[in-house]
């Protein structure tokens, strides 16, 4: 039985209301599906990105949003969402490269990086959208191409050149906090396409602990050839179904990069 209380939306009468807000399109697509069964809360945000984006250059703009932004901070009318379902499912979206935030002294300001979950649609000349981009809308929003056959088993590690040279100098313990942040964050850009192993789910503190023994024992960029060597294979075990890696992708990567780890201190005391 219907809320009487609630807010009824448009075109509950059974007319269909003239269509004036423009449209937005829902990617059919793998990644979507993903953060669905995963993180359901942070494709809800995502949604909620979409419906709110600036379509169109016209209209009253009390924020100043460019187009395919969205102003956000009211969580709990997206689905009641707390304060920590909201925080967690942006934190979800930066770090899987999905969307932007930004904030201002109002609030937060949304942007969909690009059209794997939903794209934005520019209108045409008489206001109505139709999904084709014109010459005076400016959006950073990139086509999607087919889905490849590729084996689930490759995954792209790298997707952004390193901001500084990974170095060959042995790394000391107050070093280790650092290494361990940036692998969390992946500034390294060790997660992207397909990989299982999600950096929402990595704890920086795990792995500054994991890393602590191998101070002044191994160099940073063997530091990070261990860790992205063992999220291949977590996330290959994940593909195949193993029943430790399906459980916990990220435990099981944290106990890979552990042996990794060891293997890169062997190779450096036979040379």
């Amino acid at each position: 039985m219907a809320n009487e209380g609630a807010p009824q939306p448009a075109g509950v009468s059974g007319q269909r209301p003239a269509r004036s807000y423009g449209y937005f399109e829902a990617t059919r697509s793998k990644d979507a599906l993903w953060l669905i069964e995963h993180y359901p809360k942070a494709y809800l945000l995502a949604a909620v990105v979409a419906h709110r984006a600036r379509w169109s250059n016209d209209g009253f703009n009390p924020h100043g949003l460019l187009f395919g932004e969205a102003f956000l901070g009211d969580h709990d009318r997206y689905g009641r969402m707390t304060e920590g379902d909201y925080r967690g499912a942006k934190r979800v979206l930066a770090k899987m490269h999905f969307a932007t935030f930004r904030r201002t002294n109002r609030g937060t300001v949304a942007r969909l990086v690009d059209s794997r979950l939903f794209k934005i649609n520019p209108p045409k000349a008489n206001g109505q959208g139709n999904g084709q981009q014109t010459g005076d809308v400016t959006t950073n929003v990139k086509s999607i191409e087919p889905e490849s056959d590729k084996p689930l088993h490759n995954v792209n590690l790298v997707n952004q050149s390193p901001e500084t040279p990974l170095t060959k100098l042995t790394v000391t313990a107050a070093s280790m906090k650092r290494i361990a942040r940036d692998i969390a964050g992946d500034k390294r850009g060790w997660f992207w396409d397909n990989c299982k192993v999600m950096p929402a789910d990595i704890s920086a503190a795990s792995l500054e602990t994991v890393l602590q023994p191998y101070a002044d024992r191994l160099t940073v960029k063997a530091i990070h050839e261990a860790w992205q060597e063992a999220v291949t294979r977590a996330h290959g075990a994940t593909v195949d179904r193993l029943k430790n890696a399906v459980k916990s992708p990220s435990g099981y990567c944290v106990t890979c990069f552990k042996e990794q780890l060891e293997n890169a201190v062997k190779r450096t005391s036979a040379t």
